[in-house]
């Protein structure tokens, strides 16, 4: 318990982390924070680009499905920020989506732009939706120096959010879809979690990393 790491965009805050180290939970949503405030040490409501924490203050700092929302400048910005909280050797750790050259994901892209852009950018809030190389510039421009990357979902096993968003086809894509998004949610999810991590360490670590469509980067601070 004695690493302290903030989570950005905390929502309702995970226990797993509360166990382990002294959270603090930031968030825009006063309703999460309550929530957060019963399993983290701290909490606080705020734009994560100003963060209430002193200089060199914290050991870490985790977001998951968070930095894909933000404009370039903010991006820029949560980096700054987290350079300058965190203590020299803290690590930030993002999980987010990425740009994506997915093969399926690509078929139905070309089939309905329209339809792609609707649902996988404008409906989800993607203002930041960047490929690898454009996320790895933000990293390196606030002097956080990347130490692993992990490619998430290179093939056609994909997670339930995908084949909600594909089952909106027309036609025979979305026929096919549906049956994705079936095979995938209820009492299916566990299954197909534990699916899309078994292929994703063994056949899709042979696809590019531009048929990735998310991506865990690990950034340590000097």
């Amino acid at each position: 318990m004695g690493s302290t790491v903030v989570e950005i965009g905390c929502a309702g805050g995970i226990d797993w982390f509360a166990k382990r180290y002294r959270m603090i939970g930031l968030d825009l949503s006063r309703a999460a924070l309550r929530s957060a405030g019963e399993r983290y040490a701290a909490v606080a409501q705020c734009d994560a680009t100003r963060m209430p924490l002193a200089d060199q203050s914290v050991d870490g700092i985790v977001s998951s499905c968070l930095f894909e929302h933000l404009l370039p400048d903010q991006k820029s910005r949560l980096l700054s920020e987290a350079y300058r909280v965190l203590r020299p050797g803290g690590k930030v750790v993002f999980f987010y989506d990425i740009k994506t050259d997915n093969p399926l994901i690509a078929h139905y892209r070309k089939q309905d732009p329209d339809l792609y852009q609707q649902l996988f950018l404008d409906g989800d809030g993607h203002l930041g939706y960047e490929d690898v190389d454009a996320n790895r510039s933000y990293f390196a421009k606030a002097g956080l120096t990347i130490v692993s990357e992990a490619f998430h979902e290179r093939t056609p096993v994909l997670a339930n959010s995908v084949w909600q968003k594909l089952s909106e086809w027309p036609g025979r894509p979305g026929y096919i879809a549906r049956i994705g998004k079936a095979l995938t949610a209820g009492p299916m999810r566990i299954p197909a979690l534990a699916a899309i991590s078994a292929v994703d360490g063994t056949l899709g670590r042979l696809m590019p990393t531009r048929f990735a469509r998310c991506l865990t980067t690990v950034a340590r601070k000097s």
